[in-house]
């Protein structure tokens, strides 16, 4: 499959079955009570037109709904014994919380598949105290450096890399370099546009088991209910082996389809 975010998007919720599903809740007003919780448990709201709220058969148009945290709010709380209906489509998972694993899980496939990127602006007023500072650097893997006849390169033991507040440096040996021209080579973390299209397939297993486990939490939340009703709802352990399985053929699939390892000269 082509490596783009809308593939990656649609490939999770296939895998996950992550599609809308009609849904309905009910309450009953209290005169005080403005605000009602009407996502089932662990599931999103679907913001389209199913959306709807009644109260004692007449559609309301002033609730306010908070898709993402699932409550619903009356500006005026229904009256005593009113009845409220709501009706919707939900899914296990929103659009956001899918975006957010997807990304997760490129930022996790480090240092199997890796960017490459190379820096020729540099020079000599560029360096302060021998330290160089490089943007989403995780290895320096080349320091050239040309005085006007051919490139050269330096040599690893005439420099170090080192991390300092979140950023990388460079320190050189014996001062910093004064050639006319320099190019720095270094590995950064991976951008979906430089990934070959086989990372894909780790990138949606990631993506579900980050989302697997997000359930984890719900579902503990819900154990009660579900001794209570006696239903054949996944417990928190299934929950967590289903996740887990995916986790593994991630690290299965990046193993087997991960990108030659760069060299530190």
């Amino acid at each position: 499959m082509a490596l783009t975010t809308d593939s990656l998007f649609n490939s999770v919720n296939l895998e996950l079955q992550n599609h809308d599903q009609r849904g309905s809740a009910s309450a009953v007003g209290n005169g005080i009570d403005n605000a009602f919780i009407v996502a089932p448990l662990g599931g999103y709201i679907t913001d389209d037109a199913v959306w709807g709220v009644w109260v004692d058969g007449a559609e309301s148009t002033d609730a306010i709904m908070d898709f993402d945290t699932g409550i619903c709010t009356f500006p005026i709380p229904p009256a005593i014994a009113s009845s409220v209906q709501f009706t919707f489509n939900f899914k296990a998972y929103n659009d956001k919380v899918v975006d957010q694993a997807i990304l997760t899980a490129i930022d996790a496939l480090f240092p199997w598949f890796y960017s490459e990127a190379i820096d020729d602006s540099i020079v000599a007023d560029d360096f302060d105290d021998n330290e160089l500072e490089i943007d989403d650097c995780e290895a320096v893997i080349g320091f050239m450096m040309n005085s006007g006849s051919a490139w050269s390169r330096t040599p690893r033991k005439n420099f170090e890399m080192y991390k300092a507040g979140g950023s990388a440096f460079i320190r050189f040996f014996g001062g910093a370099p004064t050639a006319d021209a320099m190019r720095l080579h270094y590995v950064t973390r991976p951008a979906i546009a430089d990934l070959p299209d086989r990372a894909a397939a780790p990138i949606i297993s990631y993506a579900c088991y980050y989302l697997m486990q997000q359930k984890t939490l719900a579902r503990t939340r819900g154990d009660v209910a579900i001794v209570t009703q006696g239903t054949g709802t996944l417990s928190p352990r299934q929950m967590n082996d289903a996740g887990n399985a995916f986790l593994l053929r991630f690290q299965m699939q990046c193993q087997s389809m991960r990108m030659k390892p760069w060299s530190v000269f």
